[in-house]
């Protein structure tokens, strides 16, 4: 497995960002839209931490290929 480099700084912003935007939100969903807001902000420089946390979080609809991509 390659070793990854997560900056703190950047890690707890991006928490904080998904903790703000689920927060709009509160409810029965609040977790997993956390958990599907903090996905999307580590998606673009860690994608393979973005898609563990999803999959960690029973969540791993959100990186399932899309139907038009499979045919």
């Amino acid at each position: 497995m390659a070793r990854l480099t997560v900056r703190v700084p950047m890690l707890l912003a991006c928490i904080a960002r998904a903790g703000e935007s689920a927060a709009k939100y509160p409810g029965r969903y609040q977790a997993s839209d956390f958990i599907a807001h903090l996905c999307g902000g580590l998606q673009q420089d860690h994608p393979d931490i973005a898609k563990a946390l999803a999959d960690g979080a029973g969540l791993s609809h959100l990186y399932a290929p899309k139907a038009a991509e499979v045919f």
